[in-house]
């Protein structure tokens, strides 16, 4: 027997004044702000976001060959990180 009915693509929910009055799903000003997320704690990020870097065409045709040295110490980090990535 059934459990629910749909009849003209109402479920019986609503009356038609209200889904015609309907504003869909209504999100609230504190359910649309930006909300931290959850990490494990052994976590790192793959390079430092110390703010805004800028690169030139030569420091861009370099990372296109897979050259990291201009990351310094975190050249080696990044090579482990984007290894593992691209055998998943």
């Amino acid at each position: 027997e059934p459990l629910l009915t749909m009849r003209d693509g109402t479920a019986g929910f609503f009356t038609s004044a209200e889904l015609a009055a309907g504003k869909g799903v209504v999100v609230t000003e504190l359910e649309s702000r930006p909300r931290p997320g959850k990490l494990p704690p052994d976590w790192r990020p793959l390079a430092p976001l110390d703010g805004i870097e800028s690169y030139d065409s030569d420091q861009l045709d370099a990372l296109r060959r897979g050259d990291w040295a201009q990351y310094g110490a975190e050249q080696k980090r990044l090579e482990e990180a984007l290894r593992s990535l691209s055998t998943q």
